[in-house]
């Protein structure tokens, strides 16, 4: 008999962006967050879904949008990560930081 791991499926990467009210108000920056992470049941079984810490803010387009967007990008809370992934129905939730400094948070779709 082999233990043999089934197939990894491949892991999606969830990139937030935030509006610039979302930046100042906290239940926004939740809503925005919920509606951007894909919902469980529309991912096959133990699909990895991976939520990024630094958001992206909707600005200005143009040379002064792309200038003023050179900057730190805003972190979005882990708990706030972990809501959101948990209102959509992810499992095994968890979060953590790479040897970058980068914050994740991921769960899995049962």
């Amino acid at each position: 008999m082999s233990l043999v791991p089934p197939p990894m499926q491949a892991a999606h990467f969830v990139r937030l962006k935030l509006s610039a009210h979302a930046l100042t108000d906290t239940s926004t920056a939740l809503r925005e967050c919920i509606a951007q992470i894909p919902e469980a049941s529309g991912m096959p079984p133990g699909t990895l879904v991976v939520v990024e810490g630094a958001a992206g803010s909707e600005r200005g387009r143009g040379l002064l949008g792309r200038i003023a967007s050179m900057g730190a990008r805003p972190q979005v809370h882990r708990a706030m990560r972990c809501t959101g992934l948990l209102a959509r129905g992810y499992v095994r939730i968890a979060a953590g930081a790479d040897e970058h400094g980068s914050d994740w948070t991921w769960g899995y779709a049962p």
